[in-house]
């Protein structure tokens, strides 16, 4: 198994500064780095070859989608950088919940 090195940019903290506030203080940011970044990390590590493409044809980019209790569904995208590390490049938090806790819009 191959494990790469994956760094975080300004950008993916920038988006999960906005999202945590828009999640009401589920979770801190010293929160999210200790429980939810690691497996993150780890996701994009070791299964970057088998992680969906968001963009079609182009293999250097990646997306990792998971879940945290606290948080919710998170999605996750990076891109493979020039030095062959791979990049966080942005965060999307749904703290929504599960479908099954929406209203029904159906008849």
């Amino acid at each position: 198994m191959s494990i790469r090195d994956v760094r975080p940019t300004d950008d993916f903290y920038r988006d999960l500064d906005q999202a945590l506030t828009r999640a009401g203080g589920v979770m801190s940011r010293s929160e999210f780095g200790l429980y939810v970044l690691p497996g993150i990390l780890r996701g994009f590590a070791t299964d970057w070859d088998q992680l969906p493409m968001p963009i079609l044809g182009r293999a250097d980019y990646r997306i990792l989608i998971g879940y945290s209790g606290r948080l919710g569904a998170y999605a996750v995208e990076a891109q493979l950088a020039w030095d062959d590390v791979i990049e966080l490049t942005s965060l999307t938090i749904d703290a929504t919940g599960p479908a099954e806790s929406l209203p029904d819009e159906g008849g």
